[in-house]
């Protein structure tokens, strides 16, 4: 096994010499433009023109796997690279910092490109441009808008500056206190940035929120997709060694040899299944405009149906995610529809295990009695826990039209109702129900429109809300 580490970042620069001290084959190569590579193992410098370019480089060093760890808008590179080993059956990796998500304290702009960003701008007199070089014709259209144009790049601008404009030579990481300093002293009212990630340039991030200062993000550049693609470093390292452990035991000698039928090539580490799975998720879905928690869980409910397009389905009351997750923190009563949906929820984040009275003393008979579902017959016992509770329905409408009647006739409110039943008979309209009338019943909701729906969907929805509070976010 050889790896090329294709780097541009202090990620990528760390992840190679992490590589190395664990025994891997690895080159490091750099474009060279900021600064020269600092690595114990073998690094290019100046890109592949040198070499005849990437496809001739690969072939005549025997590379067998590459790490894409350039920057998040290194956009040629990463689909040269994506190409290339695509035909020439290169194992590839995209390793790339998770971008910055907009907190409740933000306030940003997102753009595509400069000239919308040119157009949204003119409204400000003094602009700080911390987003990589610039063009003559940018610079030159951003000066005569504003009044001064703070520009801070890694290297010397490749450009002729204005009058009013300053330029400041810097490479992070950058500190708080100091970004808050230069955002007064040169007065911005706006901050240009690229949303790259990383904890290097964050600061300008939090310094612009803390001053009330829009900051106008590029969104990352779309990439062509890789098989593998990971936000952190172990998950790369992780799927090296699986490749290298295979690689050894079929070199092995005097190694008896079973004839195989059957070889797929798939990802089998449950730590790599998992990340890759919401990394998708993100991909395929519009969460933007949704709050961290409840990002968490869409995700999940696409996870566990499987269809990306559902994600516009689910659908959140105002203070949904937050209501749920101060009553789970207090250890609030789980009342759950059917035993499915209890198993479901996992029991390492709770205090106590959730209830679920389908077959507690009383309440078949009780069914039997009345011509209703065991569902609807259990709720009886819910009385008593009702109150601050979290309840989670994803089997049986019935229960959640009896909830609803329930709590009409003046039972106790729940602080959320996860209300996502699958089905054909009133699945759809039970939550349609849920959702005209919780603002009317004053209850807080969480609910997925339509058939979809069912345990796994409703208790995974329940345990994101309990990763919140763990922290354990994607």
């Amino acid at each position: 096994m050889r790896v090329l580490v294709v780097g541009g970042t202090a990620d990528g620069r760390k992840l190679a010499t992490e590589l190395h001290r664990l025994g891997f084959d690895v080159i490091y190569s750099i474009a060279g433009i900021v600064r020269k590579a600092t690595v114990p193992c073998l690094s290019i410098s100046g890109g592949f023109t040198q070499f005849r370019g990437l496809a001739r480089y690969l072939t005549d060093n025997r590379i067998t796997h590459v790490i894409d760890a350039t920057h998040p808008f290194a956009q040629t590179m990463s689909n040269t690279i994506a190409t290339v080993t695509q035909a020439l059956s290169v194992t590839a990796i995209r390793f790339h910092r998770k971008a910055w998500l907009k907190t409740a304290q933000d306030n940003w702009i997102e753009v595509d490109d400069w000239p919308s960003l040119i157009e949204q701008v003119a409204q400000h007199d003094s602009l700080f441009i911390t987003a990589g070089q610039v063009s003559q014709q940018v610079i030159n259209a951003l000066s005569t808008q504003s009044k001064q144009v703070l520009l801070r790049t890694a290297m010397p601008a490749k450009i002729i500056l204005p009058a009013n404009v300053t330029w400041l030579k810097a490479i992070g990481p950058f500190h708080l206190e100091d970004e808050k300093q230069l955002l007064a002293t040169y007065h911005i009212d706006a901050v240009i940035s690229k949303n790259s990630g990383g904890d290097a340039t964050y600061a300008k991030i939090e310094a612009a929120a803390s001053a009330n200062i829009p900051v106008y993000q590029f969104k990352r550049p779309d990439l062509q997709a890789l098989t593998y693609q990971f936000d952190d470093a172990a998950s790369c390292i992780a799927l090296l060694q699986s490749s290298l452990t295979l690689s050894e035991s079929a070199d092995t000698p005097n190694t008896r040899v079973i004839e195989q039928k059957m070889k797929f090539d798939y990802i089998h580490d449950p730590s790599l299944i998992e990340n890759e799975s919401f990394r998708q998720i993100r991909t395929l879905t519009d969460l933007e405009h949704l709050s961290i928690e409840a990002q968490q869980v869409v995700m999940r409910v696409v996870h566990s149906v499987g269809i990306p397009a559902v994600a516009t389905q689910v659908k959140f009351s105002e203070n949904a995610c937050q209501s749920g997750i101060a009553a789970l923190k207090k250890g609030a009563p789980i009342l759950c529809d059917v035993e499915m949906v209890k198993q479901g929820i996992t029991k390492r984040m709770i205090k106590t295990d959730p209830y679920c009275f389908l077959n507690a003393q009383g309440v078949p008979e009780r069914a039997k009695e009345t011509g209703e579902t065991r569902t609807m017959a259990a709720l009886t016992a819910w009385l008593p826990y009702l109150e601050g509770s979290v309840v989670v329905i994803g089997n049986a409408p019935t229960a959640l039209f009896r909830l609803l009647e329930m709590i009409d006739q003046g039972a106790p409110k729940p602080a959320l109702i996860i209300g996502m039943p699958v089905g054909f008979v009133g699945a759809a309209e039970s939550k349609q129900a849920l959702w005209d009338l919780h603002q009317t019943l004053g209850i807080e909701c969480i609910t997925l429109l339509g058939r979809e729906g069912g345990s796994a969907v409703s208790s995974a929805s329940c345990n994101a809300l309990l990763r919140c509070i763990k922290g354990e976010l994607y």
